[in-house]
């Protein structure tokens, strides 16, 4: 598979379609403005005085928000990813717009929400992992900050039997960190291809249903997973881009991120069904 090559197309359909920073304005509008609004307080600042219970439930319920808006933006992208699909299709005479995809008729909301569903599970490990080195490693530095000379450290002063005490649910959460992570990539890669499955499924008339949905994904993606991987971290510098302009560049890299994974849909059916595709 030619990543390059696949970059280089998603370059050529930015300049073709000039427009695709409108089309896709309103997600990435939504996703500035949470960025802001969903800040919340420090969790220096609350997490070394609670136990791991408390801190779990506490960073649970702080993510049961924002992560209801970010499944609304998800939608949205997937509203502005079909319109854009419908606009390069000569055959489309009637191109939606990015709301349609609130239609009863274009919006299947099992789909999208089996796959949320389906990668949660898979995530488990992972985010309990994320979740008790989170609160290690907060709690270690709360209590180094409070070294006012850390040169003077010995294994017999409290302070450093205090750290030493910290580091075995550090490495727990860590070592779950990464377990969980290699059960959950080759899941979302799996999945990667829902939206452009569903989008073709429905254009064409035989919509499978969630399940069918999620299962061609994973049929077309059996050995591109690790193609994807590499495409993404080719990409990487722009993922950063994003999270140090806070996504304010995501007028050109959200479109960009989809034409990408466009043209690499386009690659694996041109290897399954030959150059003539």
């Amino acid at each position: 598979m030619n990543l390059k090559l696949i970059r280089l197309r998603a370059r050529t359909m930015q300049v073709q379609q000039p427009g695709l920073a409108i089309l896709f304005a309103l997600p990435v509008l939504l996703t500035i403005l949470a960025n802001f609004l969903l800040s919340g307080q420090d969790l220096v600042d609350l997490l070394p005085d609670m136990t791991l219970q408390q801190a779990g439930i506490y960073m649970i319920q702080r993510q049961l928000f924002p992560s209801v808006v970010s499944f609304v933006i998800s939608i949205l992208v997937v509203g502005a990813t079909f319109s854009y699909l419908d606009t390069i299709n000569p055959k489309i005479e009637h191109r939606t717009r990015v709301l349609d995809i609130f239609k009863q008729d274009r919006f299947t909301s099992a789909t999208l929400i089996l796959k949320q569903v389906v990668l949660f599970l898979w995530g488990l490990i992972l985010y309990v992992g994320s979740l008790i080195s989170t609160y290690a490693s907060i709690r270690f530095l709360a209590i180094y900050d409070k070294v006012s000379n850390p040169s003077t450290l010995s294994a017999s002063s409290p302070e450093f039997q205090s750290l030493m005490q910290q580091m075995p649910l550090m490495t727990t959460g860590v070592v779950l960190g990464l377990l969980g992570l290699l059960f959950y990539l080759p899941q979302y890669y799996s999945l990667s291809l829902v939206e452009l499955i569903l989008y073709e499924q429905l254009r064409d008339g035989n919509y499978k249903g969630a399940f069918g949905v999620l299962r061609q994904s994973r049929e077309t993606m059996k050995g591109f997973r690790s193609n994807r991987l590499v495409l993404d971290l080719t990409l990487i510098g722009w993922y950063f881009l994003n999270y140090f302009t806070r996504d304010v560049i995501g007028f050109y890299t959200m479109p960009y991120f989809i034409n990408c994974q466009i043209a690499f849909y386009d690659q694996i059916k041109q290897i399954k069904q030959g150059p003539r595709h």
